[in-house]
């Protein structure tokens, strides 16, 4: 009973967002879909012999993976006549895979990244021009899996990541029409907490689970140029 209560506290709340902010905000609701790619600093060793010793340098390498967003614009009130508050819900999918295969080796990577953003914005309005300025919070998830063979073996390694960061958002957008709009945004996410779960490597015969670790600040910075079309209703 008091389940179904809450339901209906949410359910009368959202109604009454979406109706004020159709009446008092500048713009109304849009749903958009845009792509782009997020890029980071990724760290890497490389083996090499240096005096006939074989050693392992580490080095880092900036990588950009293929993004997809869906991305909900609430518009909620006006400021000034050209100035109003807004807020976007966003869901990103990102991916990155590795194969190679030799004579004596294969390996196999991927990675699955869904995030989950929520950015309170500042809109300023110039004609059919929008020029937004957010931040706010997101929520990664992280999956990685990972498969190693040799003539003689074979091992596989899999965990899971939850990101917790604090994003930073400039964007823009132009309104074809009444109703579709194009638009474009740069992200910078900076993580505050990473944490990894449920990790474990296996060769077959044997399974051994990792220890969940939390390596707060030590996550690399993120930054996610996109572009994309939405719909305004």
């Amino acid at each position: 009973m008091k389940m179904t209560k809450s339901l209906r506290c949410i359910f009368v709340a959202a109604c009454a967002l979406f109706f004020a902010q159709s009446t008092f905000a500048k713009d109304r609701t849009s749903l958009g879909l845009a792509f782009g790619g997020v890029g980071f600093e990724k760290k890497l060793t490389q083996s090499a012999t240096i005096s006939g010793a074989n050693v392992s340098l580490p080095y880092t390498q900036t990588v950009f993976n293929p993004d997809a967003q869906l991305r909900l614009d609430l518009p909620l009130a006006d400021i000034k006549e050209n100035c109003f508050v807004s807020l976007s819900l966003g869901y990103d999918f990102s991916w990155s895979g590795y194969n190679s295969s030799g004579l004596t080796l294969f390996e196999d990577d991927l990675q699955t990244v869904h995030t989950f953003t929520m950015l309170p914005e500042l809109v300023f309005a110039k004609g059919d021009f929008r020029f937004l300025v957010g931040t706010g919070l997101s929520f990664g998830i992280s999956n990685y899996e990972s498969e190693i063979k040799t003539t003689s073996a074979s091992v596989t390694e899999e965990y899971s990541q939850y990101l917790f960061s604090w994003d930073l958002e400039l964007g823009a957008k132009y309104h074809l029409s009444e109703h579709l709009t194009v638009f474009t945004n740069f992200t910078l996410s900076m993580p505050f907490v990473c944490l990894f779960r449920d990790g474990k490597i296996s060769d077959g015969s044997n399974s051994m689970d990792y220890d969940d670790s939390n390596t707060n600040g030590r996550a690399s910075m993120r930054f996610i140029p996109r572009a994309g079309i939405s719909y305004m209703f």
